[in-house]
């Protein structure tokens, strides 16, 4: 073989290393190519938003989401209600692809597709004309999708980086109706969000989901889910952010490389798989699928499932613990937690990123930007679409968390930064500890901007 293809191969083995060894959440991270592509404002004109790194929510769901969150606390916790709504009818997910793939990025999305159908009774298949409701696998803003149907045709964002297997399946799972692991209303049994390792005006993507706006069919806790992320995941000093309670578990999540049992039984009973079977109670904690047998959890690494056996089979599920590890023999200590966070922090910095978007840039790629030093914090905005949440009115809203964290410069917070005690200084708690009133007070805010129509 000649030195080109030598390379060529070289470089191939490279890409589907990387691909295979980093986690889900630094593969989607990497896949921004600008700045903007991590605001929470994912269009001003739809008024979209991207949480979580790469879930799209319109606006008013998003404060729905947040105002049950808030009363959930003076309530009873139940179990979720079941939200059919965002479900595909028929089972049917169709998907077209825009021309900015190569045919080995087609390759990809097939093989991400055709896992969710060989597992589950979804049909995961390209559309046809008929189908009014479908996917547009696209290349965009990083990855991202919506959770489950919006109706209409929904965008589902594949970047560059994105376009492996494993991540296009992590996308699917959101368009079908999956949300991120961590996410879960009971996650605080399981694992241990580290807020200290997490920058401010990132720590919304760690708000958990309700219990009425989940519903997860008594499926348990899986760190082996390919919808959790890493122990790193939005972490700028290179510490742990998510300590799972399960020490054996801490590097098992975010670096799935397929669905897991765990996913694959969420999904069948989500969609009722077996509704054309006899039901059978299956045993182990195995479900019926849609040739109505039994399956339950595979030693193989290579197959999640296995046919249930007569007898019960005892699965590996992880156990609610209070108990936190005293020492850790997976996180190395750091003794520098300036380094950059982005694979194109260089490649911004030389771009004149370091001024023109110094508080990303100060967030996610100080060595870039030559800021390693000690220094009084410099007061800049983080978020890239603060003039228009200015114009909005948000500056003037009592307390609100996203512009006290994100647009401190141009909402003119700088100056009270300093003060005794007032202006952005006063709210430095994270988003989860807000006093119930003063986030009632913001989401009803939204609202009432919302129903004039200021949008």
């Amino acid at each position: 073989m000649d030195k080109f293809t030598v390379s060529f191969l070289f470089l191939c083995v490279q890409v589907f290393l990387h691909a295979t060894a980093s986690p889900i959440d630094t593969l989607i991270t990497n896949a921004a190519v600008e700045t903007t592509d991590f605001d929470i404002v994912a269009n001003t004109s739809t008024k979209t938003l991207r949480v979580e790194l790469d879930i799209l929510v319109e606006l008013e769901d998003y404060v729905e989401t947040r105002l049950a969150l808030i009363l959930e606390g003076r309530r009873k916790k139940r179990k979720a209600t079941r939200n059919t709504n965002k479900r595909w009818p028929n089972k049917e997910v169709p998907y077209i692809i825009t021309d900015d793939f190569s045919p080995a990025d087609k390759v990809e999305i097939k093989a991400a597709a055709d896992e969710w159908n060989k597992y589950t009774c979804l049909n995961v298949r390209e559309a046809t004309k008929a189908d009014v409701n479908r996917v547009r696998l696209q290349n965009g803003k990083g990855c991202s999708s919506y959770i489950g149907m919006v109706k209409g045709e929904q965008e589902l964002n594949l970047g560059r980086n994105c376009r492996v297997k494993r991540v296009i399946v992590h996308e699917l799972g959101h368009a079908i109706g999956f949300q991120h692991e961590q996410s879960r209303p009971d996650r605080d049994a399981y694992v241990e969000i580290v807020r200290e390792n997490i920058p401010e005006a990132l720590s919304y993507n760690f708000d958990r989901l309700p219990h009425t706006k989940v519903n997860d069919y008594n499926v348990e806790y899986d760190y082996r889910s390919i919808m959790h992320y890493s122990a790193k995941a939005f972490s700028t000093n290179g510490m742990i952010t998510v300590r799972t309670k399960d020490p054996e578990y801490q590097n098992v999540i975010g670096n799935a490389l397929g669905l897991s049992f765990k996913d694959i039984k969420l999904a069948n009973l989500m969609y009722s798989c077996n509704d054309q079977c006899e039901a059978v109670q299956c045993p182990g904690g195995g479900f019926q699928a849609k040739d109505c047998k039994c399956y339950c959890a595979s030693e193989d690494p290579n197959n999640p499932l296995g046919e249930c056996d007569d007898k019960d089979v005892v699965t590996n599920k992880p156990r609610p613990t209070t108990t936190k590890k005293t020492g850790s023999s997976t996180e190395s200590p750091v003794t520098n937690n300036c380094q950059n966070g982005h694979n194109y922090c260089d490649f911004w910095a030389n771009r004149g990123h370091c001024d023109s978007s110094p508080g990303f840039m100060n967030l996610y790629c100080k060595s870039s930007c030559g800021r390693c030093t000690a220094e009084a914090e410099v007061c800049e905005d983080v978020g890239q679409h603060c003039n228009f949440w200015k114009a909005q009115g948000y500056c003037t809203m009592n307390m609100m968390p996203y512009m006290q964290r994100n647009c401190r410069r141009t909402c003119g917070f700088c100056t009270l930064d300093e003060s005794n005690g007032e202006g952005f200084g006063a709210f430095r708690s994270s988003a989860t500890d807000i006093t119930a009133k003063t986030a009632f007070v913001f989401i009803l805010s939204m609202v009432q901007i919302l129903i004039a129509g200021i949008f």
